[in-house]
This record gives C-alpha cells, sequence and structure tokens, in this order.
C-alpha cells in the first residue's frame, strides 16, 4: 500500500468544494461527508510505519532478490547494490504514477456549475504537486528499510549491523520532516 500525503491545502480545497456544492440547492446532497471507520487508529511498529510508503511491488520484488542474493555463493556484491539503487529509481518512478490519481467522477456532472468546476481544477492541481514529494518520501523509506535489513550494505566491510536501525529511525524522522507540514493533524 502507497499511502499520500495529504496536505493541509488539500483539505482546503475540499472544504472550498463542499461549500460550492452547498451553496448551490441542486448538488447539496453531493457535499454529504463520508462516515466510514478505518483502522487508523491501529498504531504502526517502526517498520510498518515505514512500510506503508512503499509501493508494495517494490518490496515484494525487493525480499525476493534479497533472498535470492544471500542464498548464492559468492554473494554478488555488484548486482545486489546495483538492483538496489534500480529499485530505488522504480520506487520513486512507480510512486509518481501511482499517486497521479484520477479524474474526480462528479466533475463531468457538473456542466455549468463554474464555482464547483473550479473547485474540483484547484483541488486536482494541489494533489498533483504532492507527487514529487510523495515519490521522494517513497525512496526515503524503501532506502531506510533495506538498511534496516541490511541489503546489499551487510556486503561492505566497514558496515555494522546496527547502522540498520539507525538508518531505519533516521528515514522515519526524515520523512516526518518532510511531510510534516502536509499531514493533518486533526
Amino acid at each position: 500500500m502507497t499511502l499520500r500525503v495529504i496536505s493541509s491545502a488539500e483539505i482546503d480545497a475540499q472544504n472550498k468544494l463542499i461549500a460550492a456544492l452547498n451553496a448551490d440547492t441542486e448538488l447539496r446532497s453531493l457535499a454529504t461527508p463520508v462516515t466510514q471507520t478505518t483502522d487508523s487508529d491501529k498504531k504502526d511498529d517502526l517498520m510498518n510505519a515505514l512500510l506503508k510508503y512503499i509501493p508494495v511491488t517494490i518490496v515484494v520484488g525487493y525480499t525476493f532478490l534479497d533472498s535470492v542474493f544471500r542464498a548464492v555463493t559468492p554473494v554478488p556484491e555488484t548486482v545486489w547494490m546495483a538492483s538496489f539503487v534500480a529499485l530505488l529509481i522504480l520506487a520513486f518512478i512507480l510512486t509518481y504514477q501511482i499517486t497521479a490519481g484520477s479524474e474526480i467522477p462528479i466533475a463531468a456532472m457538473l456542466e455549468g456549475k463554474e464555482s464547483v468546476k473550479k473547485a474540483i481544477a484547484d483541488w486536482q492541481a494541489i494533489i498533483r504537486n504532492q507527487r514529487i514529494k510523495q515519490s521522494v518520501i517513497a525512496v526515503i523509506a524503501f532506502a531506510g528499510y533495506v538498511m534496516c535489513l541490511g541489503g546489499p550494505f551487510t556486503s561492505l566491510s566497514w558496515w555494522q549491523a546496527y547502522y540498520g536501525s539507525v538508518a531505519l529511525v533516521f528515514a522515519t524522522v526524515l520523512i516526518a520532516i518532510i511531510a510534516a507540514k502536509d499531514l493533518l493533524a486533526s
């Protein structure tokens, strides 16, 4: 699962859309808020929180490759490190594609409703602008995940096992810093 960071600007745009829908008596029923319960109250450990930012395809692919490289003797250090770097790049690309979003379905129903169409366009622009930031977060999360497991770094002479735990903590903190101003606190 790849989570998309929801910014305060996006929440403001969504609220403007709801206000525009509420202002039109014909469209007021579309502004009814969704009240679903989620598992967001569940507390994640550090690793699970980080994994939510990485596309599952990347995690599954790396996990498979990790077990293959660990089983080969001698360990193909260069190929393992190159695979890690390639997956970092692919994590960025895949997250960028995943977070593209789609057109909001009700937009087509709102012909002639300029205030609502503008609110939808503003909301979609804000979502599009989050894509690069979200992709960078996925790369940092993936790097922290791999370092925590050890991965190709275990073949480096200077690497110590505890470096992975340190990398996990710093990746998590770095993600929090990058996303902090965009996360919805309420």
